[in-house]
């Protein structure tokens, strides 16, 4: 999910109900006479404790559904470019999840 803020967010924000926010690809937007600085970021819900895992899945989850997965993961010689996609975007998911 895209979202916007005018203070740096946290990489993980306990939302106090049960579950977090990870924060991730922040890019400051710089000031303008009619707009202060802000940050733009995409962000996940993750279950509390959060943990390398929960990020990793979540972060999947959000280009993914789990029928979609199964289905890729299926057809994996089949279709070996679209694993191949699945699979390099699931590691970019444990790369980020890591800089937590």
């Amino acid at each position: 999910m895209k979202s916007n803020s005018s203070q740096l967010p946290p990489k993980v924000q306990d939302l106090g109900n049960g579950i977090s926010h990870f924060n991730y690809n922040v890019v400051e937007v710089e000031a303008t006479e009619e707009m202060d600085k802000s940050y733009n970021y995409d962000q996940v819900i993750v279950e509390n404790p959060v943990n390398y895992g929960k990020i990793v899945a979540a972060l999947v989850k959000e280009k993914y559904s789990y029928n979609d997965e199964i289905s890729i993961i299926r057809q994996k010689e089949n279709k070996p470019a679209e694993y191949q996609e699945y699979f390099d975007f699931a590691e970019s998911c444990k790369i980020l999840a890591k800089d937590e």
